[in-house]
């Protein structure tokens, strides 16, 4: 199986964006990068740049499409857990997770107390209440089923309400700069990172 790749930025970021797509490129991996201007800035801005992300990668020769946003790091075995997460051949597998509240309870646990834990795909918990889009890997008929249907609201928001098959590799490969920098969609967005990235030495 086979993916197509896919970036979303605004042009006010163009900086972050090269950085992380020099980063990712160490991966072999060029994704087409989809920019828009920085006026409208809000959330009608962020769904139309990325369901036409979306929509090309739907419309290409292949099963999955990797999603990503601009501000990211990518560890050395990223390329191994996408091979992995193909595999899986889920509607969505997430590299990223923010905080605690999606893992699984063993998982949780191990990763609080410094505990070992069986690397792989696990399917996420509260999944009704997901939100992150950093780097996803979606399947096309899912894609499909989203674009259209999917008609307000940003991506990560919409996901669940029409799939419960999401699922993360964890330890996650992918940590977000959201410590470093504004949300790219809103001036006052939170910051949030992964607690299970582990960053190469």
């Amino acid at each position: 199986m086979c993916f197509a790749s896919v970036m979303v930025s605004i042009s006010e970021r163009e900086s972050v964006c090269r950085s992380t797509l020099s980063r990712l490129s160490r991966h072999g991996i060029t994704p087409v990068v989809f920019t828009v201007d920085d006026v409208p800035l809000g959330m009608e801005n962020c769904r139309i740049n990325q369901q036409t992300a979306l929509r090309y990668g739907a419309e290409q020769e292949t099963d999955f499409v990797l999603f990503l946003e601009d501000d990211l790091e990518f560890c050395s075995f990223f390329r191994t857990a996408l091979s992995q997460a193909i595999e899986q051949d889920r509607d969505v597998i997430t590299f990223y997770l923010a905080g605690y509240s999606f893992y699984p309870a063993s998982l949780k646990r191990a990763l609080r107390s410094g505990g070992a834990y069986l690397p792989g795909v696990y399917r996420i918990t509260n999944h009704r209440r997901y939100f992150g889009s950093q780097a996803l890997l979606l399947k096309i008929e899912f894609i499909e089923h989203l674009l259209i249907r999917w008609d307000d609201g940003p991506l990560d928001t919409r996901l669940p309400l029409f799939t419960d098959d999401i699922w993360a590799y964890i330890p996650n490969p992918v940590q977000h700069y959201g410590s470093r920098l504004k949300s790219t969609w809103s001036p006052h967005g939170k910051s949030h990172y992964s607690r299970s990235y582990q960053q190469d030495e």
